[in-house]
């Protein structure tokens, strides 16, 4: 399964028809908060490339993204869709070095949903 991830204002890299421009990520971690609505936290491995320094600015100056969205894509359907409002970079860190390198980055929501 694929996952891919918009963030408002910046473009990733994916070319993938329905998801030009979304950022594609190797895993997702997200535990589902017990009431839609609710806080919540999720965390995204991903290669280094240029919304790193995005991200990087972002936790910094302590800015919110208004809308996160969240696709995990099987062939051409989207079977798990999510929705985060007013999200932080709560945290970001490289794991490994040189090729194998991934950024694990850490979100925080004040509320989610499915899409």
């Amino acid at each position: 399964m694929d996952v891919y991830l918009k963030l408002p204002g910046h473009a990733g890299a994916s070319v993938r028809q329905g998801y030009r421009h979304w950022l594609e990520v190797q895993d997702l971690r997200f535990e589902r908060p017990l009431l839609e609505k609710d806080a919540a936290e999720f965390t995204v491995f991903k290669k280094p490339d240029a919304l790193s320094n995005v991200l990087r600015r972002q936790q910094a100056a302590g800015r919110v993204f208004s809308r996160v969205r969240v696709h995990q894509v099987e062939g051409s359907m989207a079977l798990g869709r999510l929705r985060f409002d007013q999200v932080r970079v709560a945290g970001l860190r490289i794991d490994g070095t040189g090729d194998q390198a991934m950024e694990c980055v850490q979100f925080r929501a004040a509320r989610w949903q499915p899409e």
